[in-house]
C-alpha cells in the first residue's frame, strides 16, 4: 500500500509540474530558512499567446516543503505583474476585445482549488492593453490584485 501511495502522490506531483510549464521561471528568492525546499518567491515570464513581442511577467510567492511542491498548502493571494512590449506589436489571432476580458495565462497554485490568473483587456479609447494578474479560489477577504498597461502603436 505504501508503495500505490507513492506512485499517486508521484503522478500528482508530475501532472503538477507539466502545468507550470506555461512560463519560464526567472528566478527566485527564498524567504524565511535558506534551504532548497524553503518558501520563495518567483518570478516567471510568458508571452501573451495573441499579441505577438508582449512579455508578462509575474511575481508570487510558494510555499516550500513536500506540501508546498505537491501544492497542497494556501499561499497568500499576492501577486505582482509587469508587462513589456519587446518589439512592433502584431496580432497572432482575434483578441476578446469585450469587457470581460481574455484570460491569457492561467496556473495551479494549490490542489485542487486555487490558480493565478493574468488577463487581457483592451481599452479601445485610449490604445492600451491592460493586464490584470489575481487569484481564485477560497480566499479570505479580498483577493490581491494587480495590472500593467501597455500602449497600442
Amino acid at each position: 500500500m505504501p508503495r500505490a501511495r507513492l506512485i499517486a502522490l508521484t503522478l500528482i506531483f508530475l501532472s503538477l509540474t507539466a502545468a507550470a510549464r506555461e512560463s519560464d521561471i526567472i528566478g527566485y528568492v527564498n524567504y524565511g530558512i535558506d534551504l532548497p525546499i524553503a518558501d520563495r518567491i518567483y518570478i516567471e515570464a510568458f508571452d501573451d499567446p495573441k499579441v505577438k513581442n508582449v512579455v508578462c511577467y509575474v511575481s508570487r510567492a510558494l510555499k516550500g516543503g513536500i506540501s508546498g511542491m505537491l501544492r497542497f498548502v494556501s499561499e497568500p493571494a499576492r501577486v505582482s505583474i509587469s508587462c513589456q512590449k519587446t518589439g512592433p506589436i502584431s496580432w497572432a489571432g482575434a483578441i476578446n476585445i469585450t469587457e470581460r476580458g481574455e484570460t491569457v495565462f492561467s496556473q495551479l497554485e494549490n490542489w485542487p482549488f486555487k490558480r493565478l490568473y493574468v488577463t487581457r483587456f483592451v481599452d479601445r479609447k485610449r490604445r492600451v492593453l491592460v493586464y490584470l494578474t489575481w487569484t481564485s479560489g477560497p480566499l479570505e477577504g479580498q483577493p490581491f490584485n494587480a495590472i500593467n498597461t501597455i500602449p497600442i502603436d
